[in-house]
C-alpha cells in the first residue's frame, strides 16, 4: 500500500486578482498579440476553469470553451455563471433587457435538441435547412460572450459540413479557442485538421488545456503565431497562502488480467465491499461493465449501484452506499465526491485523469488495476508526493490507445448508429455496438419521416421514445439504424470502419460485415 501526499498550490496577489502562477501566466499569454497556440498542463482540479473565467474578464474578443462531453459543457456552464448575472442561451430565448455581465452560449447536441423542442422549431427540409433555422435562433451579441461547445459542434461549423455556418464564423471571428481535456482526442486526425482550419485565420488564440497532455508527434499542425508551453509548478517559492486540491490518498496497485470478466468480479467483491462511500468503479470498456453490473447488483444487493457511462447516465445520489459503474464519461466528464476509487490502468494518461476524481474534497482509497508487474517501479519509500507517484505512472503504463474514446466523445468524421435494445429502448452510439451486441436485423437512414417512422416502429422501439428519437435523427446524422438480438457473450473487434461515396462497410474480426448505404444529410 502506497500512501500519496497531498498537493497544494500557491496563490498569489496579481493584476487579475488573487490566482495561481500558471493562471496570471496563461492571461498574460492570451493578451501578447504575438502568441497564437498555447498549451497548457496543469493537474485535475487546480483551476483551469478559473483561468477560462478570468480570460472572458480580461480579453476582449469572445471566448469559446469546448469539453469532451455535453454534461461537463452544462457543469462547466454553472460554474462559469456562478456569482454573475448572465444572460444564458438557450435556456433564456430572448435577453430581458438586464445589464448583464456577460452573454453564455451553449452550442451541444443536447442544447440543440432542447431549442428544437422548446422553439417548436419546424423538422421539415434537409438537415442542414433545420440546423440553420436552430442556429439562426441564437442571438447577435455584442460585449463579453463565451460559447461553450463540444469538438463536433465545432467541426461542424469549420468543416465545411454545414453551408449555412457563415454567420456563426464571422459571430465567432477572432476568438479565443480553449480546448479542456484535450487528450481525448489525442489519436483522431480529425482533430488535428480542426485546429489546422482554426489556425488558418478565422480564430485569434487556441488553447490546449490538460493535466496529461499527450500529443502524436509524427502530426504537425501549422498554425499562425507563436506557441508557448505553460505549466503547474508545485514548489514555489515564497510565503504565500496555499491551497489543497489534491488530497492524500492511499492507494493499492494490484496485477491483474482485468480484461478478463471473472478476474476484475473477484477482485471487485474482495474490494467494494469494505471501501469507504460514495465510490466509483471506472472500466475501460463498456462492454465489461455491461457484464458485470447485473453479477454484482445480485451479489451485493445493500449497495446502491448506477451508472455514468456513452450509453446511460443515471441520475446519482452520492450516498454512503452508491457505487458508481463507469467509463471514460466519469474520467472527464462530472465532478463528483467520492470516498474511494478502482479502475483499470490500461495507460499513464488515464491513469492520472482518474486519479483526479477522488481525493478532491478529502483524503480517499484507490485500488489501480494493471496487466503489469508493479515491482520494477515501486518506489523504496512508502509515501511519496503526488507528482513522483505520477510520474511512477508515466514508466509504470504505456502510452494512450485510441480505442477507449467512447461513442459520445469527438469522433470527426467517424458514424453513429441508432441501437435498438432488447427492451426496445434507442441509444446513439458508435460502431462499437456491432462489437458489443448480436445483430437482428439493420436497415439504412431515410429521411422521409414517415417512413423512417415506420422502420423504428417494426424494429420494435418504445412507442414514448420514438418522437425524440426522430428529433434526434432529423437533426444529427447516423449511418443506419440496428436492433440487438442479445448481449454478446465476448467482445468481437471491429477490424475496419470502410467508407465510400456510397456506404459505410462495418467489418469484424469473426467475419461478419454490416452494409450501410449513405444519404446526404448536408446541403
Amino acid at each position: 500500500m502506497l500512501k500519496v501526499e497531498g498537493r497544494s498550490a500557491a496563490l498569489y496577489p496579481t493584476r487579475y486578482g488573487t490566482l495561481h502562477r500558471f493562471q496570471e501566466q496563461l492571461i498574460e499569454a492570451l493578451l501578447d498579440p504575438a502568441v497564437g497556440l498555447i498549451r497548457l498542463e496543469a493537474p485535475v482540479g487546480v483551476g483551469k476553469t478559473t483561468a477560462i473565467r478570468k480570460a472572458l474578464e480580461y480579453c476582449e474578443c469572445p471566448i469559446i470553451a469546448t469539453f469532451p462531453t455535453t454534461i461537463l459543457v452544462r457543469t462547466q456552464a454553472a460554474k462559469i455563471a456562478e456569482g454573475a448575472l448572465v444572460y444564458h442561451w438557450p435556456k433564456e430565448l430572448y435577453a430581458s433587457g438586464k445589464a448583464y455581465d456577460f452573454s453564455l452560449i451553449e452550442y451541444t447536441s443536447q442544447s440543440l435538441l432542447d431549442l428544437a423542442r422548446i422553439s417548436g422549431c419546424n423538422l421539415s427540409g434537409s438537415r442542414g435547412e433545420l440546423l440553420g433555422r436552430l442556429f439562426n435562433l441564437s442571438p447577435i451579441i455584442s460585449g463579453k460572450r463565451i460559447i461553450l461547445t463540444t469538438p463536433d459542434v465545432l467541426w461542424l461549423i469549420y468543416s465545411g459540413k454545414y453551408k449555412h455556418s457563415l454567420r456563426l464564423k464571422e459571430a465567432l471571428s477572432n476568438s479565443i479557442v480553449f480546448f479542456d481535456e484535450f487528450h481525448c482526442y489525442c489519436d483522431l486526425k480529425n482533430f488535428y485538421k480542426l485546429l489546422e482550419k482554426l489556425g488558418d485565420g478565422f480564430i485569434s488564440k487556441v488553447v490546449l488545456m490538460s493535466a496529461t497532455p499527450f500529443m502524436r508527434e509524427d502530426i504537425v499542425v501549422e498554425f499562425q503565431g507563436e506557441r508557448l508551453d505553460i505549466s503547474f509548478q508545485e514548489h514555489e517559492e515564497g510565503d504565500f497562502e496555499r491551497r489543497m486540491f489534491n488530497h492524500p490518498l492511499e492507494v493499492e496497485i494490484r496485477e491483474a488480467n482485468y480484461y478478463k470478466c471473472d478476474v476484475m468480479l473477484d477482485a471487485l467483491k474482495s474490494w467494494i465491499a469494505d471501501i469507504q462511500k460514495p465510490a466509483a468503479v471506472i472500466f475501460d470498456s463498456i462492454f465489461r461493465l455491461m457484464h458485470m453490473e447485473s453479477v454484482l447488483r445480485e451479489e451485493c444487493p445493500d449497495i446502491n449501484f448506477s451508472r455514468y457511462d456513452g450509453l446511460i447516465k443515471d441520475s446519482v445520489d452520492l450516498a454512503d452506499s452508491t457505487v458508481v459503474m463507469g467509463t471514460s464519461s466519469i474520467e472527464v466528464g462530472i465532478d463528483m465526491d467520492f470516498a474511494s476509487l478502482v479502475f483499470e490502468g490500461s495507460s499513464w494518461t488515464t491513469a492520472i485523469q482518474r486519479l483526479g476524481r477522488v481525493g478532491r474534497r478529502r483524503p480517499g482509497q484507490v485500488l489501480l488495476l494493471s496487466n503489469r508487474s508493479f515491482e520494477p517501479y515501486k518506489p523504496e519509500e512508502q509515501v511519496v508526493s503526488r507528482s513522483t507517484f505520477e510520474d511512477i505512472l508515466r514508466e509504470y503504463l504505456p502510452d494512450p490507445r485510441s480505442d477507449w474514446i467512447s461513442g459520445e466523445l469527438f469522433r470527426g468524421d467517424a458514424p453513429s448508429f441508432l441501437l435498438i435494445d432488447m427492451k426496445g429502448k434507442p441509444y446513439f452510439y458508435g460502431p462499437g455496438i456491432f462489437s458489443m451486441y448480436e445483430i437482428m436485423e439493420y436497415d439504412n437512414y431515410v429521411a422521409d419521416d414517415r417512413e423512417l417512422r415506420k422502420i423504428l416502429e417494426e424494429m420494435g422501439i418504445q412507442r414514448a421514445d420514438i418522437g425524440d428519437a426522430l428529433l434526434h435523427l432529423a437533426l444529427f446524422p447516423v449511418a443506419g439504424i440496428v436492433r440487438a438480438r442479445r448481449f454478446r457473450d465476448s467482445y468481437i473487434p471491429v477490424v475496419s470502419l470502410e467508407t465510400t461515396e456510397e456506404e459505410y462497410v462495418v467489418r469484424l474480426k469473426n467475419g461478419e460485415s454490416f452494409y450501410f448505404q449513405k444519404e446526404v444529410t448536408y446541403d
